[in-house]
């Protein structure tokens, strides 16, 4: 029988852990969400399962919509209501 070990470390003995999140604080959020599509269409390919999903990047205090899906532009142009911007 294979015993299970737990190891607990604390996070900031990893350095590697801290320079990514670094990294990645200093991303814009529409840096962040092109890396992330990037990485979806190599997993998915061209037509991945997101292709048909709705999202939106926002901006937390003006509300300004900084980046939003094709299918949100299609979904949110024929429903300016639900849009959530006034």
């Amino acid at each position: 029988m294979i015993e299970k070990v737990v190891r607990k470390h604390k996070r900031s003995e990893y350095d590697e852990i801290q320079d990514n999140l670094k990294y990645w604080l200093s991303k814009s959020p529409d840096e962040r969400v092109s890396a992330v599509e990037i990485l979806r269409r190599q997993h998915y390919g061209e037509m991945g399962p997101i292709d048909k999903s709705i999202w939106r990047v926002m901006n937390r205090e003006s509300g300004e919509v900084i980046k939003q899906s094709p299918a949100a532009d299609r979904y949110f142009s024929e429903h300016p209501e639900e849009s959530g911007i006034e």
